[in-house]
């Protein structure tokens, strides 16, 4: 009984079954809605990504659309048969038209060059990967633009179109007149400094040329043992006034250096206190009646720069002082080293002064000054130069003045130095030259002549020339130094020495009223160990001869 218990009937197990049956189908229906829910909210978001895709894809439209009308540049399509089928809005302004008389239209209605518009369309045809034009386009009120036409090729539906940008060529056209007239310009501007170059240095040569025989016959006199006193003190009048002429024509060549910076400055350590020595003892005798005082306190006196130049700097600034100043004044000389890396001269006088509104203006060129006030003296040139000179050397230059009467005091910075000076070499006394032969060549006859007799007073034997020519033939009787003027009625210096030194070993020195650094140059390239500028002083002239005699 317990057995027959234990077995399930057969009514009772198919009711088993229809029941597991039933709850793996209601189990089975409820995965089935729960994916359904899943991928109802997957559709839907996905749905509200499209939306917002289409939304940013209609924004991008909009915004290209909006590029597109406004860019810079015009764009166009255009069929084979160069009709345009879109254009935006900088393309129908270039065009001046309005976009819907365009469209549908030939573009070759708005172009003034038929011929190079058809010759890109057929470029364009041929399938060239990029073509680019330049062409007229015949604006509104016949009004001509010169555009930059650039095409390409896209294929659209099975038939060619050509994507084209339009880009004004009106302000880079501008700009190009504007380039080349500011070159023209500068082209003239360089022409007319190159001429006045030019003509200041002839300029300089034709008064050095008056004056080297003015100078020379002075120097003559001043010779003469028995020349009374008063010519004496004439000659010595004559001798300073042909000096200050010199360095007048010197100021006018130096500020057109400085102006286009032609000025050469050689950099050397130089010993700011025996510049000073120097320029001091010129002035001791020329200034007779003014105290002159020296107070150099620099510890560091070295400085890089031109000797010559920085005697020149200190010179103008004591003459300006000397003419500011009457007898009885007083002028001082001071070196300073207010840091280790400076080193400053100062030159302070007693003289009239400097008014507050003219020391703006004082180191401008040409400036002359008030009646009774601080003249620069000659033409004004020289606190011009002076302040050129100093900037040159990397330094500065200041002046300062309590006023009308009150002395004036200019100081001058400049980078000090730490490298050694090279051993100062005085003066040599002058040579004994008497067996030295010169061929002296010069055009001027009196200069000619006058500097041959200061050359054989002194004991050199001297042989003349007045051209190439002569000179070529004076040069057969044999010599020793060549002394010549660079122009010459029949050539240059230059020929004559170039030809000279292809017949043997040339010793020659430039005298001329040519002193540019072209002149130089050239003197050197042509064989000249020396170049002295007319009018120049006896005794450096026979050293200088001694010396590349010597050579």
């Amino acid at each position: 009984m317990a057995k027959r218990r234990n077995r399930m009937t057969r009514a009772e197990l198919l009711e088993e079954l229809r029941r597991h049956d039933a709850g793996e189908v209601a189990e089975a229906m409820r995965r089935s809605i729960f994916q359904l829910q899943v991928f109802r909210e997957e559709v839907t978001q996905q749905n509200e990504e499209l939306i917002d895709a289409q939304r940013r894809l209609e924004r991008a439209r909009d915004r290209f659309a909006d590029l597109y009308d406004s860019a810079p540049v015009g764009y166009l399509t255009v069929d084979a048969s160069g009709v345009v089928e879109e254009i935006n809005l900088t393309g129908a302004r270039l065009l001046g038209q309005e976009r819907e008389r365009i469209v549908g239209n030939p573009l070759l209605f708005a172009v003034a060059e038929r011929r190079v518009f058809l010759e890109h369309l057929s470029r364009c045809r041929r399938g060239d990967a990029s073509v680019v034009s330049e062409i007229t386009l015949r604006a509104r009120g016949a009004r001509l633009l010169p555009v930059e036409m650039r095409s390409h090729r896209v294929q659209s539906e099975g038939r060619a179109l050509f994507r084209t940008t339009l880009t004004d060529l009106s302000e880079r056209r501008r700009a190009e007149a504007e380039r080349n007239e500011l070159a023209l310009r500068e082209q003239v501007a360089r022409e007319a400094n190159e001429a006045k170059d030019r003509f200041l240095a002839i300029l300089s040569h034709e008064l050095r040329g008056p004056l080297a025989a003015i100078s020379a016959a002075a120097n003559l006199l001043e010779e003469e043992p028995a020349l009374p006193a008063p010519l004496r003190d004439s000659v010595e009048r004559i001798l300073r006034n042909t000096a200050a002429e010199a360095r007048l024509i010197t100021d006018l060549l130096d500020a057109s250096r400085l102006r286009y910076r032609k000025l050469r400055v050689e950099r050397k350590p130089v010993d700011l206190h025996v510049v000073v020595e120097d320029a001091i003892a010129a002035l001791r005798s020329e200034s007779p009646g003014i105290a002159i005082e020296l107070a150099l306190e620099a510890a560091r006196p070295v400085v890089k720069g031109d000797r010559t130049r920085l005697g020149q700097v200190l010179s103008n600034l004591l003459r300006n002082a000397r003419e500011a100043t009457a007898k009885g004044g007083e002028i001082r000389v001071v070196t300073s080293n207010p840091t280790p890396e400076r080193t400053v001269l100062s030159v302070i006088d007693t003289g009239c002064g400097i008014e507050r509104d003219e020391l703006n203006r004082i180191f401008n060129p040409f400036e002359q000054g008030e009646p009774g006030s601080r003249g620069d003296g000659g033409l004004g040139l020289g606190l011009a130069i002076t302040k050129g000179l100093v900037e040159a050397h990397g330094g500065g230059i200041q002046a300062d003045s309590a006023g009308r009467g009150m002395g004036a005091r200019f100081d001058v910075e400049l980078p000090a130095s730490a490298e050694p000076v090279a051993e100062r070499v005085d003066p040599e006394p002058e040579p004994q030259t008497h067996r030295l032969r010169v061929l002296l060549v010069d055009d001027d006859l009196d200069s000619l002549e006058l500097v041959a007799r200061l050359l054989e007073h002194r004991g050199l034997q001297v042989m003349v020339a007045d051209s190439v020519a002569s000179a070529l033939a004076r040069a057969e009787q044999g010599f020793d130094v060549l002394v010549s003027d660079l122009a010459l009625p029949d050539g240059t210096g230059h020929d004559l020495a170039r030809q000279l030194a292809s017949k043997g070993p040339l010793r020659a020195i430039a005298l001329s009223g040519y002193s540019g650094d072209e002149d130089l140059r050239a003197g050197r390239d042509a064989g000249f160990r020396a170049h002295l500028v007319k009018p120049v002083d006896p005794s450096n002239l026979v050293r200088t001869i001694a010396r590349v005699a010597a050579a």
